[in-house]
Formats: C-alpha cells, sequence, structure tokens
C-alpha cells in the first residue's frame, strides 16, 4: 500500500546459529581454528537442545541463547509494572528491566557475528543480569519471577564462556 514502510531484510544477515556455523567456517579457513578463543572446549552444555553446535562453540551458543532469553523475558517483565492506562508504576524498575534487555541484545549480537569484544561485553552483561535479577526478586509477579530466573542464567552463561576463553585467562567469574 501506498505510503506504508517496510523493512528490506532481503541484505540483512541471518542471526542465530547460520551466522555462528558461517563465523566458524571463516576462521577455520583462515587456519586459525585452534586460535579461536572457544576451540579446545569441546563439552557441551546441553542448553542448546539438540541442535548441532561446531565443535568448541558450545559455551557461545548457549551465552547467545540465555542472552535472548533474558531480553524476552526482561522486556515482558515491564508489562507488569504498568497500570491498565499505560502509566509506569515502578519507573526505576522499569528501567532496569529495560537495560537489561537491550544490553542482553547487544550482548547476544555481539557474538553472533564473531565481534572480538564479545567477552568484554559478556562480562557485562553478567554484572548487569544479576542486578537486574536481585531487582526482580521481592515480588510475587510470575513473569517477574520469569525475569530474575532468565537474569541468574544469562549471567552464569557469559561467566562460563568468559572462563572458558583461552584467550583471556585472566577473567575470572
Amino acid at each position: 500500500p501506498a505510503g506504508s514502510i517496510r523493512a528490506d531484510t532481503r541484505n540483512r544477515p541471518r542471526m542465530g546459529l547460520p551466522l555462528l556455523k558461517a563465523a566458524a567456517a571463516r576462521v577455520e579457513d583462515r587456519g586459525m581454528a585452534n586460535a579461536h578463543p572457544h576451540a579446545s572446549h569441546a563439552k557441551s552444555s546441553g542448553r542448546s537442545g539438540s541442535r548441532q553446535v561446531a565443535p568448541g562453540l558450545e559455551h557461545l551458543q548457549t551465552c547467545i541463547d540465555c542472552c535472548l532469553s533474558s531480553q524476552r523475558e526482561c522486556l515482558a517483565g515491564t508489562s507488569g509494572l504498568r497500570s491498565p492506562g499505560g502509566q509506569p508504576l515502578d519507573p526505576p524498575r522499569i528501567r532496569a528491566l529495560l537495560d537489561c534487555s537491550d544490553f542482553c541484545q547487544v550482548t547476544a549480537t555481539f557474538m553472533m557475528r564473531g565481534s572480538h569484544r564479545h567477552t568484554d561485553l559478556a562480562a557485562a552483561c553478567a554484572k548487569i543480569c544479576r542486578d537486574c535479577a536481585d531487582l526482580c526478586v521481592p515480588t510475587t509477579d510470575d513473569q517477574l519471577l520469569r525475569c530474575s530466573e532468565a537474569c541468574r542464567e544469562c549471567e552464569t552463561a557469559c561467566r562460563e564462556l568468559i572462563n572458558s576463553n583461552a584467550e583471556r585467562p585472566g577473567i575470572a567469574a
């Protein structure tokens, strides 16, 4: 229809596992498979389901999955903090949930595109998720409890990713 705006997704990179596999293939093509920060860790964490993940990328895929789950739960958690008319009932908590949601999305995006800064973001994401989970706990709201659980899982996954990174052994959980 005339006047409508539609996103052009033809040239947009696909997110998720296909992009992760492509990044792994680029590393392998350059003859640097052993230099990849996660290449020596072939044990699966079991969180990524039955998906086939390139050897050595299990921690990365688990962290991506947890970041995206936390992003969704935090965003959903904001709806329970608004009155029926849409007015914010708890602005500081809403800001914290939105900050966490946005940061989890950015962290996952950095990981999916193979940025060399992904562990830096994972460290910050772990702290932000821990703080968000702490803010969500004193409640009886089911959505905020799911948010808190997702944030704790994301914090753990980020720390596991950092600790599995052979190129940066000085970072600890």
